[in-house]
Formats: structure tokens, sequence, C-alpha cells
């Protein structure tokens, strides 16, 4: 989830040095695409990412959610910020996305500081 101009967005994205498996990826789920780019540093490998937004975001996350465990609430609330996103009413109101963008950086915070407020 990412906010786009002034609203929230569903994407997912995967990356790696290895080229092959982002493409398997992207053969596999039939959606997305894989970026490359190239390292500035010579003593670095160049990097890619698979990227995919959202109603393919969504079908691809209502796949993989039994699997999750450690990302399993960041998926959960994506998906419902996507359901909320399909009503024009809702999409409309900018309150609920901004809570929703906050509760997204709570999960994503890292380190002792995430363990004291969660």
């Amino acid at each position: 989830m990412y906010r786009r101009r002034d609203v929230v967005a569903f994407r997912i994205s995967a990356a790696n040095t290895v080229l092959s498996v982002l493409q398997w990826i992207a053969d596999v789920t039939g959606v997305g695409a894989v970026i490359e780019q190239q390292s500035r540093n010579a003593n670095h490998r160049n990097s890619a990412w698979w990227t995919c937004n959202a109603e393919a975001a969504e079908s691809v996350t209502r796949q993989i959610l039994p699997y999750l465990r450690i990302k399993r609430a960041h998926a959960e609330l994506a998906l419902s910020v996507q359901e909320r996103l399909r009503d024009p009413k809702l999409k409309a109101d900018r309150t609920w996305q901004q809570e929703a963008i906050t509760q997204m950086q709570a999960l994503n915070k890292r380190g002792s500081r995430a363990a004291d407020e969660g």
C-alpha cells in the first residue's frame, strides 16, 4: 500500500539480483512487470524487481495469503483497503485512507520502538 498523489493505492513487489527468479514470478502469476536496474557501483550486482498494482496485486495477495506469516497483517490491511477503494463514496473519503497509511507505517516499524509500541 502506498500514497499516490492524495489517495492510497495497492501494490506488491519482489526484488532480487537474479532476474530469472523475478521472471518466474511474472510467468507464474501472469501479471505484473519486471523492471531491471543497473548498479551504479561496480562492486554490486545489477538488480531488478517485479511489481503489480490494484486488482492484479489483490488477486496475487489473496492467493498467497494462506502462506504468509510475517507479512500477513500487512496483506490483510492492504486487501481491506483495496475492497474499500471500489466504493466511489469511500474512495473520496481521505480520512480512512490516512488512517490506513498510519496503520501500515506502524506495521512496518523495525527494532525496539516497534516492539514497545506494538
